[in-house]
């Protein structure tokens, strides 16, 4: 049970880690091209390339991580985009709380700080997606 669990959780973080490019290359993007590196325009950035970013996962995760053949997609599906969605408000609020609370630190500028306080972001919301996929929404005893 646990060595399946690590090898899911090796697969969850492959997947992971392609959406986090997808999300980081599409925020500097929004920021790049607008000048915006904080506030209230940064969430909205951030919720643009979080969503981007995991469009894809559910299919991958369903068929390649979890191995999920249960045929309950609305349902499934609705799990999924609520597990994801407290996910983004956690990466949201963690964002918005060091770029609006905390000055750039380490020396960094704000562009780096923004992609230090994401990368902070998106180790949380990676512990919490895992759980929540794997206890809630592809859970194989509940379909």
């Amino acid at each position: 049970m646990i060595a399946d669990s690590v090898h899911q959780f090796r697969k969850f973080i492959f997947i992971g880690v392609a959406n986090t490019l997808i999300d980081i290359f599409i925020l500097n993007l929004l920021m790049f091209t607008s000048g915006i590196y904080k506030g209230d325009y940064l969430i909205i950035f951030n919720t643009i390339s979080y969503s981007i970013g995991t469009s894809n996962s559910y299919i991958l995760n369903k068929k390649w991580t979890f191995k999920d053949k249960s045929k309950s997609y609305s349902k499934q599906f609705a799990v999924f985009v609520t597990v994801s969605l407290i996910g983004m408000v956690l990466n949201n609020a963690i964002i918005y709380s060091f770029t609006t609370y905390m000055s750039p630190a380490f020396g960094l500028g704000w562009v780096m700080w923004v992609n230090f306080a994401k990368i902070m972001g998106v180790g949380v919301v990676s512990i919490w997606n895992f759980i929540g996929y794997k206890t809630l929404v592809f859970n194989l005893r509940s379909t």
